[in-house]
């Protein structure tokens, strides 16, 4: 492969996103909803799949809009939430520009920065994996980053950011030009969001997703709320014809049910306490979560060996051991209830 031409400089070397998928019985390591939508869950109407999907997503964007009192205007679609997140560093970010996160965190908002050539600043959290708000907010001030990325409840710790925070920052970009962008994958599950400092005058943008809490991973649909100033820019960006016609009708679909919703997420929220008590009865550090995951730590075991061995019983969680800031730290989705038992039982067995 030297003779021939390499790939540009950023990508070069760089590993692709690491999450194994393997065939287990019990798969607890991609953070995805134990149920999907209610039984018979499909578009309403007959699709012309030999025409090219509405181009503007709008009436997706018309309904996801109303369920947050907003403008269709406000409202980026796309294929998921990192494609909504490349969307954006593609239009804001760049090589004459950075992008300022707080490690440990999502993994990909790093990466994604990687491939639309955005040089990262790394900030730190402390070891309960908080993030203090004067350091945080004296960080930016220093560096002045044009874009700065939280992940609140972050992942893969669980953890929503202080609540003061984002009015901290929108207060630091009113002396100079930057957008702060807050991704609430998990906000479904959390009791503090920020959607309500959404505002025209905020430079400030929240990512959300249909994956988690709407139990639709299989899906790919994510999208952006924000000022439309903002929107705007980062819809000429996507590709034409972008979000696929299926995809739309069935996001409609989801949106509408809300009953299913509610009780997906009371369910999981009661099983995450569940397994976390359980968890505390073991030689373990648990860390509180407002998610559908809970990072552990083993306090007298090795992680990979627990990751191997719960593989042996054919039960998959996320190994973080090797990851800077999570050493020794492993990671579980909560999932159905005869699967958490499953896993409960395993790691109590391994940790004998």
């Amino acid at each position: 492969m030297s003779d021939f031409l390499k790939p540009r400089k950023g990508i070069s070397g760089s590993s692709g996103y690491l999450s194994p998928q393997i065939d287990v019985s019990v798969r607890l390591n991609a953070n995805e909803a134990p149920d999907g939508p209610s039984k018979g869950f499909t578009a309403e109407h007959e699709l012309n799949l030999n025409r090219y999907p509405d181009r503007s997503a709008g009436k997706l964007r018309e309904e996801i809009a109303k369920k947050y009192g907003i403008f269709a205007n406000q409202v980026f679609a796309a294929n998921g939430s990192n494609e909504v997140l490349q969307n954006f560093l593609l239009t804001y970010g760049g090589s004459e520009r950075s992008l300022m996160v707080f490690k440990p965190t999502y993994v990909m908002h790093s990466k994604i920065a990687a491939i639309t050539g955005t040089p990262v600043i790394e900030g730190e959290r402390e070891l309960d994996f908080s993030l203090n708000v004067e350091s945080t907010c004296e960080k930016i001030i220093e560096y002045k980053p044009s874009l700065i990325f939280l992940c609140s409840p972050n992942n893969p710790t669980g953890l929503p950011e202080p609540k003061e925070l984002p009015e901290r920052i929108l207060e630091i970009l009113e002396t100079y030009k930057g957008i702060l962008l807050i991704d609430e994958a998990y906000g479904e599950f959390a009791d503090t969001s920020f959607l309500s400092l959404l505002s025209e005058d905020h430079p400030l943008v929240i990512s959300r997703t249909f994956s988690k809490a709407m139990g639709l991973a299989g899906l790919r649909l994510g999208y952006l709320l924000g000022p439309s100033w903002c929107i705007d820019e980062v819809g000429k960006v996507s590709l034409p014809y972008h979000l696929g016609t299926i995809t739309q009708e069935l996001g409609l679909e989801a949106l509408k049910d809300s009953v299913s919703l509610e009780k997906r997420v009371t369910d999981i929220i009661k099983e995450r306490d569940r397994i976390s008590e359980s968890l505390r009865k073991f030689s373990l550090e648990v860390w509180p979560s407002e998610t559908n995951f809970i990072l552990f730590k083993a306090k007298n075991q090795d992680a990979r060996q627990i990751w191997e061995e719960l593989i042996s019983r054919s039960i998959l969680i996320r190994d973080f051991s090797m990851v800077d800031g999570l050493e020794g730290c492993l990671r579980v989705t909560v999932g159905k209830r005869s699967e958490n038992d499953l896993f409960i039982e395993a790691l109590g067995e391994i940790l004998k």
